[in-house]
């Protein structure tokens, strides 16, 4: 692994010196960016910033992928995946996908419905004859309406606090212990509730359509020759995956372990970033589901009255996936995931052929889907909307205007290899503002840009990347992932 890493750090430092070597064309003001305008490389800029975005998170380890067209174009590692043992995340560390695991469940109700070994429409006590896993009263809902979140099965309840202390050997056998006794929520098909229990039961339809355990249809007919496989992170020989953490007041700290295998489609499942990535170039790709069913399982679900199903954030639900938009308005398919000792996130975009993956072994306060949109933006094509913004060299004070308050916050720009980037000295307000619990504040923070000069940056705090988009020569807007909020800048 150790000349893995000096293989891909010597290549890096060969391209950033070839680059360095071209002009800088000078930016004027209020002017489109001109697309011959040298830039770093999109690998040390997407390695910059997720660099940067684990520090300023405190999330001891972290690891992302890029790829285009079915292939692996950039891979990158950070931090530490077993602190005890000084161990660094490398490409070959394994984290858990939390909910990103439902999006295997999605695709293989899918792939057997295409085979025509699952009706996803047909009520799952069809013939009158419910199995055995399907808690009674329960024989009315469809696998598609678990897929889509619709089919009224509760989330976890307090009852659940237990959960994660036994083993299962299957998904059928964790819905016969876990779900025995409850009722629905809701009517079947009316209603939108994000349950992972539904995804057990998904998962317990998908054993019944193959004939196999869920792990082993996932492995012969999904997966094959990717490191994805379930969590395992409670055996001692599973050296490959990462610890898991917990961020607290005062540092860091081993996470509880905890056995997924009460919801291994739902969340238990665990792969390195570049595996997430390629399998999501292999969706796209057509090698996983034809046509018909891959555009089946990212339409819009509808409810019983018409409307169209909805998660609380906006964004459609079709089969698993959720569909929206990224910042440029290019169609997203996508999921996250959030767990004790993880957050997650797989992106795809169908127009490009890409698809990008960012995983951390820590749980964390963050719009991942944002960070992973905003890491991999340098292998997209520039925005065609970018204001020209030359990159300061030097010492410098930026101002920060925010719902009336200005905060003047001193700056050092440097411009290396075709890279613009700034160290900031944020004053406690404005630290504040970029933080939430349970990550703590940070005073000093990264601005890495993504494009020529600073027409287009991203903020590394602790909430995570900040977009930061130019708006004249010394202007930008900072845009605040939770509510859109943004953030004017101003600087000499």
């Amino acid at each position: 692994m150790k000349k893995h890493r000096r293989t891909r750090t010597a290549a890096l430092l060969a391209f950033a010196a070839a680059v360095a070597a071209q002009a800088t064309a000078q930016a004027t003001r209020s002017s489109p960016v001109q697309p011959q305008t040298p830039a770093a490389p999109s690998a040390l800029v997407a390695q910059a910033l997720l660099d940067a975005m684990r520090e300023a998170s405190g999330v001891p380890g972290m690891g992302a992928a890029v790829v285009q067209q079915g292939q692996l174009v950039w891979q990158g590692s950070s931090g530490r995946a077993d602190i005890a043992r000084h161990q660094p995340v490398d490409t070959d560390t394994r984290f858990r996908l939390a909910s990103v695991s439902k999006l295997f469940t999605a695709t293989a109700l899918a792939r057997l419905a295409q085979e025509g070994r699952i009706d996803p429409h047909a009520p799952l006590s069809a013939a009158g004859n419910p199995p055995d896993w399907l808690p009674a009263g329960w024989g009315a809902i469809t696998a598609a309406q678990l897929a889509a979140h619709t089919a009224g099965v509760p989330h976890y309840e307090a009852q659940d606090a237990v959960r994660g202390h036994r083993a299962f050997s299957s998904a059928q056998e964790a819905a016969r212990v876990h779900l025995a006794g409850r009722s629905l929520l809701a009517t079947p098909g009316q209603q939108y509730r994000y349950s992972s229990w539904g995804y057990t039961l998904l998962s317990a339809a998908i054993e019944a359509g193959s004939g196999q355990s869920y792990a082993d249809y996932l492995a012969g007919s999904l997966t094959q020759g990717l490191a994805i496989a379930p969590d395992e992170q409670r055996r001692p020989a599973d050296a490959s995956s990462s610890r898991s953490y917990t961020l607290t007041s005062t540092g860091v700290e081993e996470a509880e372990p905890h056995d997924h295998s009460y919801s291994l489609g739902g969340a238990g499942l665990v792969a390195t970033p570049a595996a997430l990535a390629l399998w999501g170039g292999r969706l796209l790709q057509g090698e996983l589901l034809s046509e018909r069913w891959r555009q089946w399982i990212w339409s819009p679900q509808m409810l019983g009255d018409g409307r169209a199903v909805r998660e609380p954030r906006g964004d459609a639900m079709g089969i698993g996936w959720r569909l929206s938009h990224d910042l440029q308005g290019l169609p997203l398919r996508h999921h996250a995931g959030a767990t004790s000792g993880a957050r997650s996130a797989l992106l795809l975009w169908p127009s490009l052929g890409m698809s990008a993956s960012l995983l951390s072994n820590a749980l964390w306060t963050t719009a991942i889907e944002r960070n992973t949109e905003l890491l991999s933006a340098p292998f997209r094509p520039l925005p065609g909307d970018l204001v020209s913004s030359p990159c300061p060299t030097g010492a410098h004070t930026v101002s920060f205007s925010d719902a009336g308050q200005t905060h003047v916050v001193p700056a050092q720009f440097s411009a290396a290899s075709g890279l613009c980037r700034a160290t900031l000295q944020l004053p406690e307000a404005l630290a504040a503002l970029f933080s939430a619990a349970p990550q703590r504040p940070r005073r000093t923070v990264q601005l890495i840009a993504l494009g020529p000069g600073l027409s287009r940056g991203a903020l590394a705090t602790p909430l995570g990347l900040l977009e930061w988009r130019a708006t004249g020569p010394r202007a930008a807007q900072l845009r605040l992932p939770a509510n859109s909020q943004l953030v004017t800048v101003h600087w000499p």
